[in-house]
């Protein structure tokens, strides 16, 4: 019987934990899976336990081969007690799409990006899968902060327009322009950082010169440290490594958008993020200063718009097209960022 017992608990765990990771976990069937574990303990039957047990293995068999199953039974159970241990029962477990892909084939189609995490229901919270995924993508999060902040800078600017807006509401309308603007440089920041980890996740590093991994991995192999790289080469040098061109093939002399964001934008988000009234020793100006008291919304309009730009014009350079990104949108001139933006 114990021995029973042991086979049919470990069957039932590891029939659990594929539902879990597949996304086919309902809303009862958590509690199902106690129920089945607390009778199989309590069972002295041993005919009604191998009818279970034969039961059970054919139910793992089908599961296994219809969703490509690439864990062992012990590695699934290993797997499943962490994921259920480490996740909050409010909450889902975001795995890594690069990650769940050695677990199940059955996220092949979906030819995700290697970084993006996928949600695994494991409390069966949400709708009956396998219907409804839910994705975390940091770059596209990033984007989507961008355009709320200039959905509310652009809603400051109209209202400013129409009336003389009270010191209180003025000042809050500089703060988003600033806002937005640090925001659009956080997201393309964060879009070349993306590229780099989802092209090393992909390909891995074997093919790469030392000093292209430098610049993916920014880090000195050489010195074991941190190797900072600037915006400006990232831009320049991340299309030309993923491409393997010999040459950028985007530079400030054939992309207005590039030139515009290592110039102008870049000027105005470092005069932000090191915000300082000390003039220029070479001119005398505060510079920094005068450069944040003297953003509008047009410049950060221009900026936005140049940012979204920029990243189609990468992803056509590297990809060939911009389909590997669709939830990039552009906005209609004089338009706020629709809704399906955030959906």
């Amino acid at each position: 019987m114990d021995s029973r017992r042991i086979t049919a608990t470990h069957l039932c765990k590891e029939r659990f934990v594929i539902l879990v990771l597949a996304n086919w976990l309902k809303s009862d069937r958590q509690a199902m899976h106690e129920f089945e574990l607390a009778a199989i303990q309590s069972a002295t039957n041993t005919r009604v336990l191998d009818k279970q047990i034969a039961t059970i293995t054919k139910a793992v068999a089908e599961l296994r081969s219809q969703l490509g199953v690439k864990l062992s039974q012990q590695e699934l159970i290993e797997l499943g007690d962490h994921i259920m241990r480490s996740t909050k029962n409010i909450h889902m477990c975001f795995v890594p799409y690069v990650q769940l892909a050695k677990w199940l084939s059955l996220y092949d189609s979906l030819n995700l990006q290697p970084h993006c995490r996928v949600g695994i229901d494991v409390h069966g919270l949400g709708p009956d899968y396998p219907e409804f995924l839910e994705l975390r993508l940091l770059e596209a999060t990033f984007y989507e902060d961008m355009c709320a902040l200039f959905n509310a800078a652009r809603e400051s600017d109209i209202q400013r327009q129409k009336r003389q807006l009270a010191k209180p509401e003025l000042k809050a309308s500089v703060a988003i322009y600033r806002a937005t603007l640090s925001a659009t440089f956080y997201f393309v920041e964060c879009y070349l950082n993306s590229l780099a980890t989802g092209y090393l996740l992909a390909k891995g590093s074997a093919s790469l010169k030392e000093g292209d991994l430098e610049f993916l991995t920014e880090w000195n192999y050489a010195a074991k440290r941190p190797k900072f790289v600037s915006t400006r080469d990232k831009l320049l040098q991340y299309p030309r490594i993923l491409t393997g061109a010999p040459h950028p093939p985007l530079q400030e002399s054939n992309c207005h958008e590039l030139k515009l964001f290592v110039n102008k934008a870049k000027v105005l988000r470092d005069a932000i993020v090191h915000a300082s009234p000390a003039p220029d020793l070479h001119t005398s100006v505060p510079e920094k200063e005068h450069a944040i008291f003297s953003l509008r919304f047009e410049d950060v309009e221009e900026i936005v718009d140049a940012a979204i730009v920029l990243v189609h014009k990468i992803e056509a350079a590297v990809f060939g097209d911009t389909k590997r990104i669709p939830w990039l949108k552009e906005r209609q001139p004089k338009s706020p960022f629709p809704d399906d933006v955030f959906e």
